[in-house]
């Protein structure tokens, strides 16, 4: 009997400390909302190039142009990420150097992902801008729209590299054969006895 008085004096204790605590809580925030002005906070969020252009127009051109126009290329590894990670900075002039592409593809385990992708009007012949226009990479559609333009790049890239490989092993074998005047000979000599 005791055990359940003891419990509901607790209970009327909790119960009048809570309206204690709202009750003053209520009278200073009143007290401040004397004093000082109450304005709402806006929700705002800045809006997204993808919430402009919904249908991706401007990117499915820009795209289009870099197929039609032959862009200048210039691929580099980004090496910012992980060693497992193969990364790429690519970035495309058009031929007038008024539009420049900066875009970042990683590989990692078989899976290619879109980094950034970024659009930036230039002034002709400097380094400055007038604005630029990032896309967002997560979206499926998007990064869909830019990975199969780009990766065409990073193959004859990887080709270019392969043939220019082969072509410098080449080169440096031609050139230690020619330094080999001795054996040559013996094979030579070698060859006219034997016949």
């Amino acid at each position: 009997m005791i055990y359940v008085i003891n419990i509901v004096l607790f209970a009327v204790v909790i119960y009048f400390t809570y309206k204690n605590y709202t009750l003053t809580k209520k009278k200073i925030i009143e007290e401040v909302d004397k004093e000082w002005l109450r304005l709402p906070i806006p929700k705002y969020d800045v809006p997204k190039f993808e919430e402009f252009d919904t249908d991706h127009t401007l990117l499915k051109n820009v795209l289009e142009s870099i197929k039609l126009e032959d862009w200048t290329t210039k691929i580099e590894p980004d090496r910012s990420y992980l060693l497992e990670n193969k990364s790429y900075l690519i970035e495309l002039y058009n031929p007038s150097n008024t539009l420049k592409i900066i875009s970042r593809l990683h590989v990692y385990k078989n899976k290619v992902d879109l980094g950034t992708f970024r659009v930036i009007k230039m002034i002709a012949n400097t380094r400055s801008n007038t604005g630029s226009i990032s896309y967002d990479c997560n979206n499926k559609e998007i990064s869909t729209l830019i990975l199969a333009r780009l990766w065409s790049y990073i193959l004859e890239h990887h080709e270019k590299e392969f043939i220019n490989t082969m072509n410098g092993y080449k080169e440096v074998r031609e050139s230690i054969d020619t330094e080999l005047k001795t054996l040559k000979r013996d094979n030579f000599l070698k060859s006219l006895l034997d016949n």
